[in-house]
């Protein structure tokens, strides 16, 4: 009896485990994940190179820098196409096809923007208090000789429109003669009360880039969601620390 009872304990845990693995490749599996189909035979790259080539704005794209998801960036259930191109150092674009209905993608947005990274798997904010509307980061770098800016970008579609929300410094590096000028910031949106905490230091050093000549201060500003962008309600202006 005890041998049969001990038979039956292991048995019924390896079919316990065997059920959790396979519940898990099931869940793992899932088409959408975070906002973001994962699976693409929907659409191909091709598809998306021939969109691009009949509705963008220029005659030539660095396709092979090209790469693309398809998510959810609103509130109907069709799922929108999010491209980009990265085509250099501070060179790129940035594409939204939205799906009409006539069944097509039509471009809603090209912006000449290099990415350097996107969250689309999570808005920072999806809820009452800004629509319901769901805002997403991207962070930009931008720049030319002796210039290097890295920048963000909160954006949300609306009824089949881009819409740009707020946008802010990262890093802003750029050398003036014997000067390396230097700006750092960052963000925080605060879900507590819909607003953008942001602040922006800024320096100069010698053209080592290490040696301290300035400090400009800092400049904390808040900003509030007016229904549409997020507009400055107040900042300190470069304050002086020691």
């Amino acid at each position: 009896m005890i041998r049969i009872k001990w038979r039956t304990i292991i048995v019924t845990t390896i079919l316990i485990v065997i059920f959790g693995i396979v519940m898990l490749r099931i869940f793992s599996l899932k088409p959408f994940a975070n906002n973001i189909k994962n699976i693409r035979q929907d659409i191909s790259k091709e598809q998306i190179i021939n969109w691009i080539k009949v509705q963008g704005k220029n005659e030539r794209y660095y396709y092979e820098g090209l790469s693309y998801e398809l998510v959810n960036l609103d509130n109907d259930p069709e799922l929108e196409v999010v491209a980009k191109i990265v085509g250099g150092v501070h060179l790129g674009q940035f594409f939204i096809f939205d799906k009409r209905q006539d069944e097509r993608y039509h471009l809603i947005t090209e912006q000449d923007w290099k990415i350097e990274s996107w969250n689309l798997s999570n808005p920072i904010a999806n809820h009452v208090e800004v629509g319901n509307k769901k805002i997403f980061e991207i962070v930009t770098r931008t720049g030319g000789t002796g210039i290097d800016i890295y920048k963000v970008y909160l954006w949300y579609i609306e009824q089949g429109k881009f819409i740009e929300a707020w946008q802010g410094i990262l890093k802003d590096r750029s050398s003036f003669r014997d000067d390396y000028l230097f700006k750092i910031g960052n963000y925080q949106f605060n879900d507590e009360n819909d607003r953008i905490y942001a602040w922006l230091s800024s320096y100069k050093y010698q053209s080592d880039g290490v040696t301290l000549k300035e400090k400009f201060g800092t400049n904390t500003m808040i900003y509030k969601f007016d229904g549409t962008h997020f507009v400055l309600d107040t900042e300190t202006g470069f304050t002086k620390t020691n």
